[in-house]
């Protein structure tokens, strides 16, 4: 059941993801004001981090992911009907702080699966989210060949996503609770002990939402390719993520977590070359597959060591990470909107490259301890 509340949170983000550029015309955003109203995104998910994570200690993750679950979907429905810029960056504040609890709970929750069964499950978990993710995509790639209205698309992926839900309320798994100290000495940044973990998610997050929030309008500006087409290009790197992280338990166990860093960050290195470099439409394509191979299993081995770690809870633990880590997914995209907006939008792209370095740099963090 908890592989429908990673469908239901990545299918969620990936309709929205696919149909920015919608919503851009709708307002006339400039990429500065875009970055503005992704930052309400962030601010609303970072926000809910620790809370999620203490919450799911306390109270038991499950409890918490069956209402947050209800919540996003409520939120999720809400976006397209915004009829001003004000009330869409509060719809967006509330889809980030949902979805963002969300993601917390239910990694926790995965979490004590993996310990129960004492096998490496983090990465299949996680590829439900691209899964979802892709299904998202997809769904507002055909929404925009058909020129379905915005309205539309979104309601009839929020009741596609009511059986998810549905299995997601009907889970009988009962979550660990743990007596904890008042909820401001759970400090949300990462402890020493894993603030290496959280510089690499951070990176591999900044890549796998910049991607998320600026890869179809970049394909519209540099290739002139269609909104439907452009929509094609989110949907390309989440299933390549999807297939990535189908393998990447197995990839763990046979390399190691340190070596699969490494790989990974060369892999979106790769990826990221050809983007930048290509003005061709298949071939940015191409280079949003590696991209997405790359990124693929940086977050599940940081949590999976992360959940690992001695020193805090599991909850703890994988909010600690998340804030850090996931400050780059949401915060990242529009601060790197505010770059684009002063220079050009491929120069996103170089610094995802760069980014792709450190975590290289940085992968003996994951080494077992």
């Amino acid at each position: 059941m908890v592989a429908s509340a990673f469908i239901l949170a990545g299918s969620t983000f990936g309709i929205w993801a696919s149909r920015i550029p919608v919503f851009v015309i709708r307002f006339d955003l400039s990429p500065k004001e875009l970055g503005v109203l992704l930052f309400l995104l962030a601010f609303g998910a970072i926000l809910s981090f620790a809370c999620s994570g203490f919450l799911s200690d306390r109270y038991g993750a499950v409890r918490i992911s069956k209402i947050l679950a209800c919540l996003c979907l409520i939120a999720f429905i809400c976006l397209p009907l915004a009829r001003d810029l004000l009330s869409f960056g509060f719809f967006l504040f509330l889809f980030g702080m949902f979805n963002g609890g969300l993601d917390i709970s239910m990694n926790v929750w995965a979490s004590e699966i993996q310990r129960r069964y004492e096998k490496q499950v983090l990465s299949s978990f996680h590829a439900m989210f691209s899964f979802g993710a892709g299904i998202g995509a997809f769904l507002g790639f055909s929404a925009a060949s058909n020129e379905m209205s915005i309205e539309a698309n979104f309601f009839i992926g929020a009741f596609c996503l009511i059986p998810v839900l549905v299995l997601i309320l009907s889970s009988s798994w009962q979550s660990e609770r743990k007596k904890l100290d008042r909820f401001f000495k759970q400090v949300a940044l990462p402890k020493k002990s894993i603030i290496g973990l959280g510089v690499i998610a951070f990176c591999s997050s900044l890549g796998e939402g910049g991607v998320a929030d600026w890869s179809a309008l970049f394909l519209v500006l540099v290739t002139q390719v269609s909104q439907a087409d452009a929509a094609l290009g989110f949907g390309v790197f989440s299933f390549s993520m999807v297939v990535f992280r189908l393998m990447g338990d197995k990839i763990i166990i046979k390399l190691g977590k340190e070596l699969t860093g490494r790989i990974s960050a060369l892999t979106a290195f790769l990826g990221s070359v050809l983007v930048i470099l290509s003005g061709h439409y298949l071939v940015i394509l191409l280079g949003l597959i590696f991209m997405g191979a790359g990124y693929a299993i940086l977050i599940p081995v940081c949590f999976s060591r992360a959940a690992e770690d001695t020193t805090v809870t599991p909850g703890a633990a994988i909010a600690s990470v998340s804030t850090f880590g996931y400050s780059g997914f949401l915060l990242g995209p529009p601060i790197l909107g505010l770059i684009a907006d002063y220079t050009s939008i491929r120069v996103i792209f170089v610094i995802l490259m760069l980014l792709t370095g450190v975590i290289f740099a940085m992968s003996k963090q994951l080494r077992a301890h």
